[in-house]
C-alpha cells in the first residue's frame, strides 16, 4: 500500500515538474524584491473524499530591510486556507504564514497551486491524493432457476468485501453499509455490520420467493459510502405452478325477487400458469349456487365454464363468492353481488266485528321493498262458510318504492240462515311468484 502511494507521488512530481521549473524562474526574478516562500512545494497526506486533512503551514519571509505588500492570494484546486495573516505589509521583522488544508472532491491524484501576486507571480505547487471507500461485491448476479409459486428457494450468498485503498499510505477508509434492501420477489438475511473495516468481509443470504408465474426480476441494492453510493446485484428466477384467472373480476346480478332464481351468469376459469391445475372443490358462499364443467386436472392454457345463479334469501344487497380449491398457490375467489327485492303487507286492523249485515271492511297496505316491481295477487282463507273477500283493486302491480292501499270487504253469505256466529281467524295473503306474505284477522260475528 505504501509502495503504491510513493508511486503516485513520484508521478505527481513528474507531472508538476514544468510548474516547479516556472516557479523557480519567477522566484529568481522576484528575489530582487527580497521575498521567499517555504516550503517550495507542499505534499499533503492522503485524505478521504469529502473530508479535510491536517493543516500545512506556508511561511513568507522578506529578507534584508525591504518591505513587501501582499494581497489577494489565490488558491487553486482541492485546497483551502484556514488561517491567513498575509494580507498587508510584510517586513523582515514581521514574516507571515498561512495554513493550507487538502479537501479532495474526487479520488486519485489532485493537483493545485498557491499563487502570490507579484512581479512576476510566485507559485507554490500543491499535491494530494483523495482516497475513498471501495467495495468488492461477488457475484454480480444471481440465478435461482425455477421455483414453485408460494415456496422459497435455497439461499444464495452475496459476499461484500472492503479491499482497502492502495493509494492510502498507512490505512484505508472503512466501508459504511447504510442499508441493504431486496426488491421484487426476493428476500434477504443481512449478516453485515454497519461498518466494514479494511480487508474485512461479510455475507448476505438471498432467497427467491415467487408470487406469480414466469420470469421474476428484482434488485439487491447496497447503499454505502463509496463514491458511487450504491451497489446493485441483479437476481433472476422463474416462478412455476398453476394459476387461476377468471374472465371477469366479479359477477353482479340484477334485482331478483326474494326466494326466486335469477337467470344464470357464466364465468370462464382459465389456467394461466405453467403447470397443470388440479381441482379439489368448487363452491359458492352466500345466496348463490353453481354448476360447472371444471373437473379433474386442467393443463396450462385451457379453460372451463361455471354457471352461477342468484337466489336471494332477503331483500337488499346480498354478497357472496365463488371459491375454487385446487393445487394453485393462490385460492381462486370471485366476488358475487346481487340485490334481493320484496314487498310488505300490513292490515289496518288485527281484529274487528262484523256489522249487522255481517259484512266487514278494512284496508291493506302493500309496499315495495328495495325496488320490487312485480304483480301481486290477493286472497283470503278461513272465512265463515258462504262468505267471500272482495278486494279493490283485485290485482296490484307495484312500482319501485310505491305504497298502495287496497280496500277489502268481507261479504256475508247470501242466505241469512247460513251465517255462522262466533269468532273466525281469517288469513289474508298477498302472492307474487314464489313470494307470499300473510296476515291474520280475527273476525267476530254476533
Amino acid at each position: 500500500m505504501k509502495k503504491n502511494f510513493l508511486r503516485n507521488l513520484t508521478l505527481a512530481t513528474f507531472m508538476l515538474a514544468p510548474m516547479m521549473c516556472a516557479w523557480g524562474q519567477r522566484h529568481a526574478m522576484a528575489s530582487g524584491q527580497a521575498i521567499t516562500i517555504s516550503p517550495a512545494t507542499q505534499v499533503f497526506d492522503a485524505v478521504p473524499v469529502g473530508q479535510t486533512g491536517h493543516a500545512k503551514i506556508e511561511t513568507i519571509v522578506v529578507q534584508g530591510n525591504s518591505n513587501f505588500y501582499l494581497s489577494n492570494l489565490v488558491i487553486l484546486g482541492d485546497f483551502v486556507t484556514t488561517g491567513n495573516n498575509c494580507n498587508g505589509m510584510v517586513t523582515s521583522m514581521t514574516p507571515c504564514s498561512l495554513s493550507l488544508r487538502f479537501a479532495p472532491t474526487r479520488m486519485g491524484l489532485r493537483q493545485g497551486a498557491l499563487i502570490l501576486p507579484s512581479q512576476p507571480n510566485l507559485i507554490v505547487p500543491l499535491v494530494g491524493v483523495g482516497i475513498g471507500a471501495t467495495a468488492q461485491i461477488t457475484p454480480a448476479y444471481l440465478n435461482f432457476g425455477q421455483v414453485e409459486i408460494g415456496k422459497s428457494s435455497p439461499a444464495q450468498t452475496i459476499t461484500i468485501r472492503n479491499p482497502g485503498n492502495p493509494d492510502a499510505p498507512a490505512s484505508s477508509v472503512a466501508l459504511q453499509l447504510a442499508g441493504i434492501e431486496a426488491m421484487g420477489d426476493y428476500a434477504i438475511k443481512n449478516g453485515c455490520p454497519p461498518v466494514l473495516a479494511p480487508e474485512g468481509q461479510c455475507q448476505v443470504q438471498v432467497r427467491f420467493q415467487p408470487h406469480t408465474t414466469g420470469p421474476r426480476s428484482g434488485l439487491i441494492v447496497i447503499a454505502d459510502n463509496t463514491p458511487r453510493g450504491t451497489q446493485v446485484i441483479t437476481p433472476l428466477g422463474e416462478g412455476i405452478g398453476p394459476e387461476i384467472t377468471f374472465s371477469t373480476p366479479r359477477l353482479h346480478f340484477d334485482l331478483t325477487s326474494r326466494n326466486s332464481d335469477s337467470p344464470a351468469q357464466q364465468v370462464t376459469l382459465t389456467n394461466t400458469g405453467n403447470a397443470p391445475l388440479d381441482f379439489s372443490s368448487i363452491q359458492t358462499q352466500g345466496d348463490f349456487s353453481q354448476v360447472n364443467t371444471c373437473v379433474g386436472s386442467m393443463p396450462p392454457g385451457l379453460s372451463c365454464q361455471i354457471n352461477i345463479i342468484f337466489h336471494p334469501q332477503a331483500a337488499g344487497l346480498r354478497t357472496g363468492q365463488l371459491v375454487i380449491a385446487s393445487n394453485a398457490p393462490h385460492p381462486g375467489r370471485l366476488p358475487l353481488v346481487g340485490e334481493g327485492a320484496d314487498f310488505s303487507l300490513q292490515l289496518s286492523k288485527a281484529a274487528m266485528k262484523a256489522k249487522k249485515d255481517h259484512s266487514a271492511r278494512l284496508s291493506l297496505m302493500l309496499q315495495s321493498l328495495n325496488g320490487f316491481d312485480q304483480p301481486i295477487s290477493l286472497n283470503c282463507t278461513g272465512l265463515p262458510q258462504g262468505s267471500s273477500c272482495i278486494f279493490s283493486p283485485p290485482m296490484i302491480t307495484l312500482n319501485a318504492g310505491d305504497s298502495v292501499t287496497v280496500k277489502l270487504r268481507i261479504k256475508p253469505p247470501h242466505n241469512h240462515r247460513d251465517r255462522t256466529k262466533g269468532s273466525h281467524m281469517v288469513q289474508i295473503s298477498a302472492v307474487s311468484g314464489s313470494l307470499m306474505h300473510a296476515r291474520s284477522l280475527e273476525l267476530t260475528i254476533k
